[in-house]
């Protein structure tokens, strides 16, 4: 009898605790709502800070006189009051926070990935751009400024149609780099297992660099110095029109190169490195592999 009890207590026991996990699980990933909306004189603004944990990151342009910052999707209801949306303005600089309270107390569930921060910028050319992101995406679509500085970790990052007066440097731990028709002064993309994709990148000089990615660059004309770095990862160059003057120096451990330009003359080429220079070799073209290869053409 007293067995009969014991067990009939343990069923108990077990049902309340299941019931108890499931009320718990439900509440802290059931999603609500979140829209934020904040505003800033264009003319007030010369530089622009935007930090956020998970949240997708859109900076894209708008034909009014405020620069538009918008929060907008769904968050988890168990980390609506763990996370800070601040939007902070001093000295011509705009700083944009979206990111987890370190000074919350308790277990942290659930995600913010279904929230996107979009800031809509006028059509004026900004001094700084800055945006640091852990697993969001970033998406830049023609914006003109002095400096763009992207990081993330595991998120993409899309660059289309903006200029950069000085420099632009794109960062990514596991995400991808995707930029198109963008003009700058110099360039430096890195990623560490992310692909690198480029097309009809004007610049003074670009630098690629990723360990186990690819890279690929597409564009009309060579009109600068350009170095590609990569572990395992190939690299694929194209234009679309012939160099006319360029120094291609490729070196690679196991990696190979297949290069076709017409009028090239090589200097040294064995089975995993290539010299080889056309005209006066105005512009040069360095590619360093360990296993990856080389294509151009």
């Amino acid at each position: 009898m007293n067995k009969v009890i014991f067990f009939a207590l343990l069923i108990l026991g077990i049902g309340i605790v299941g019931v108890v996990a499931v009320t718990f699980f439900q509440s802290s990933f059931s999603k609500v709502e979140i829209h934020k909306e904040e505003r800033v004189e264009k003319d007030k603004v010369e530089d622009i800070e935007i930090n956020t944990s998970s949240a997708d990151v859109e900076v894209v342009p708008s034909e009014s006189d405020e620069i538009a910052i918008l929060l907008d999707g769904k968050i988890n209801k168990d980390l609506e009051d763990k996370y800070k949306f601040e939007v902070g303005h001093s000295h011509k600089k705009l700083n944009i926070n979206f990111i987890l309270d370190e000074n919350t107390i308790g277990i942290k569930l659930g995600s913010v990935q279904d929230t996107t921060l979009q800031v809509k910028v006028p059509n004026k050319v900004l001094n700084d751009l800055q945006i640091t992101t852990s697993s969001g995406d970033i998406s830049i679509d023609r914006l003109k400024a002095n400096e763009i500085i992207v990081k993330s970790t595991s998120g993409d990052q899309s660059i289309i149609g903006s200029e950069a007066g000085d420099h632009i440097a794109l960062s990514s731990t596991s995400g991808s780099i995707k930029t198109k028709e963008n003009t700058v002064n110099t360039a430096e993309f890195v990623t560490t297992s992310g692909k690198i994709d480029t097309e009809h990148l004007s610049s003074k000089n670009a630098v690629f660099e990723t360990s186990s990615g690819d890279i690929v660059f597409n564009g009309e004309q060579l009109k600068s110095d350009m170095e590609f770095t990569t572990s395992s990862g190939d690299v694929a160059i194209n234009f679309s029109q012939t160099p006319e003057s360029v120094k291609v120096d490729f070196k690679g451990s196991s990696g190979e190169p297949n290069i076709s330009v017409d009028g090239l003359l090589f200097e040294d080429k064995s089975e995993n490195s290539a010299v080889g220079v056309k005209g006066n070799g105005e512009y040069e073209v360095k590619v360093r592999t360990s296993s990856g290869d080389l294509t151009l053409e």
